[in-house]
């Protein structure tokens, strides 16, 4: 059940100065291993299927983010301003 606020304005969280990223090289590499379990699952049970070690197959995990700006921040800009269009109004 969402909570309602009883608030005038309510403001996200402030970004942090050093950012969302991983800042360690170990956890991009467990971010990267995370990824590819999927895949090694997969051909895993491939392997238990067939009762031996098989090739792995022809297929890969693709992962897409899409971002919007909900906001309505930038739509005099993306409506109105004249100018070259801008390569993310698709």
């Amino acid at each position: 059940m969402p909570e309602i606020k009883h608030a005038n304005v309510w403001y996200p969280p402030p970004f942090p100065l050093q950012g969302r990223l991983p800042s360690r090289a170990v956890q991009v590499q467990q971010n990267i291993h995370r990824h590819g379990q999927a895949e090694r699952d997969y051909q895993d049970a491939l392997c238990l299927a067939a009762g031996r070690r098989v090739l792995p197959p022809c297929c890969k995990t693709l992962h897409i983010s899409l971002f919007f700006d909900g906001t309505g921040n930038n739509l005099n800009n993306d409506l109105y301003a004249p100018g070259t269009p801008h390569p993310t109004n698709i």
